[in-house]
Formats: structure tokens, C-alpha cells, sequence
């Protein structure tokens, strides 16, 4: 499949995208927060989302290139949505994953017209204390530049023992590829969570949408899911066994995605 690398200029600070697929109907994918940026995976996402390849044009959204030293989730939001505009990207099917789903509900209460559809994996509308120490051990990790105990615990935190047992060799050895400056960027992306919000802006929403989580989510608690699911009148999906990443182990969970984007369409 190919896949187009890009960057897009807005409002003074340029991100970088990739997009790949032939459709006429533009599908915007916000990742989730990452060491490595998603940028470099760019061939494993376009196939892990090819049936998505025929019916829609696919853009995978980064964050700006150059962080300020303090970014929060809010900015991201009006960032991501100032390169949909200048992307031409209106009346989306957004699918927004962790940290890239708070994003993704901003856009949609502040910019609806930029939505038509929303699908959001194991995201949350609003940081709860437990989640918030989760976050917080990440965070002194990366600052200490402690590359192994970083990925251990994200890695753990991340996908269910029995994934990272079967996965175990590789994602020992990717600690080895961190440089500190992704480390310094992952701090920054990390600390964003800090007091985020935005629980009592979805009545704005006016979208359809669909909520993904694991009952086993080490990061986000599936209460956390109901509720956002409940406030946007959205519909829930809970794959139980899985944990945080329940988007990639889940073998059903595109699939469940696509049909949503196309029901009623």
C-alpha cells in the first residue's frame, strides 16, 4: 500500500502527517501518546487500517513538531484542528486513541463541523487520581532518562501479560533506540494530561459516536469509558480480557469501527 509522508503548516508551527488509502470520505486517526512518534510506524499502520484503505482517505496525525515546554491537551486540540483545516478536512470520521481521543472530543465540542463521525479507544473525557499516577511514574522515569524502566512500564501498563510475554524480546530491545530528546518530548506530551478536561463541554458534541476499552485497562479505568460513553448518548463496546491496547489485540475492534462508520451512511 502506499503511503504519503507530509507536513502541514498552520498558524505558525508545522505536524507531521502521513496518509494512505483511495476513498472519497477523509477519516483522521490521532494516535495516542508514544516514545517513538507514530511517524515511524507509518507501514504498520497503514495495514493494521487497510480495510479502511477502499472507502476512505486516511491522514495519521502527529503533534506539532517543535513543543513548546508546556502543552496542554486543550492546545492540541486547536492544533489539530487548525492542520484539518489547512488539510481541507471537513466532516470527518475521526478515531481518536488514548491521549489522541481527548483531542479528538475537543475537536469535536469546539469544531463540530470538522466531524462526522467519532470513534474513541480507550480515552477518557476527564483525568481521574488514579490514571494521574500512572501518568506521574512516567513521567519522573522520562526525566531521569531512564530508557529501560520507562518501556517496562509503559509496555506493562499498555498491553496484557500474555501480549507482552508472546512480544517480550522486541519491546525490550526498542529502549535501546530511544534517544533522550524523545524522552524530553515524551515529558512534555505526558505532563499535558496534568488537569485535563473536558467532561462538561460534550453536550456540545453532536456526532454520532462509539467508545472502545478493556476491562482490563491498567491506565484508564472502564468506568471511565461508561461515563464519557454515557455523556455523549454514545454507544460502548467493552472487549473484556483486554487491556489498554485492546485496538490492536482485539482482532474485532476495527472491524466493530468500520461497520460504525459505515451504518447509516
Amino acid at each position: 500500500m502506499s503511503v504519503t509522508i507530509g507536513t502541514a503548516a498552520a498558524n505558525g508551527f508545522t505536524m507531521n502527517y502521513f496518509s494512505f488509502g483511495t476513498g472519497e470520505r477523509p477519516l483522521v486517526i490521532i494516535p495516542g501518546i508514544s516514545i517513538k512518534s507514530v511517524m515511524e510506524s507509518a507501514e504498520f499502520v497503514a495495514r493494521a487500517y487497510d480495510m479502511f484503505s477502499e472507502h476512505y482517505t486516511v491522514y495519521v496525525l502527529d503533534r506539532r513538531t517543535e513543543l513548546p515546554e508546556k502543552y496542554t491537551v486543550d492546545e492540541m486540540g486547536a492544533d489539530t484542528a487548525a492542520v484539518m483545516d489547512s488539510l481541507g478536512l471537513r466532516d470527518a470520521y475521526i478515531i481518536g486513541v488514548s491521549q489522541g481521543g481527548c483531542i479528538a472530543q475537543i475537536i469535536a465540542a469546539r469544531r463540530p463541523g470538522l466531524v462526522k463521525k467519532m470513534a474513541l479507544e480507550s480515552t477518557i473525557s476527564r483525568l481521574c487520581p488514579e490514571s494521574e499516577k500512572v501518568v506521574n511514574e512516567w513521567v519522573e522515569l522520562a526525566k531521569k532518562h531512564d530508557k529501560d524502566g520507562l518501556n517496562l512500564v509503559f509496555a506493562k501498563g499498555i498491553y496484557t501479560d500474555s501480549y507482552f510475554e508472546r512480544y517480550k524480546d522486541a519491546i525490550t530491545v526498542m529502549s535501546r533506540l530511544y534517544t533522550y530528546e524523545e524522552l524530553d518530548r515524551f515529558v512534555i506530551l505526558a505532563e499535558s494530561m496534568s488537569g485535563y478536561t473536558v467532561y462538561d463541554e460534550l453536550g456540545k458534541v453532536n456526532c454520532p459516536v462509539l467508545v472502545i476499552g478493556g476491562s482490563e485497562d491498567r491506565i484508564f479505568s472502564p468506568s471511565c469509558f461508561k461515563e464519557t460513553a454515557e455523556k455523549l448518548h454514545g454507544e460502548l463496546h467493552i472487549f473484556e480480557g483486554y487491556g489498554h491496547a485492546c485496538y490492536d489485540e482485539a482482532p474485532e475492534a476495527k472491524q466493530l469501527i468500520f461497520e460504525f462508520f459505515e451504518r447509516d451512511r
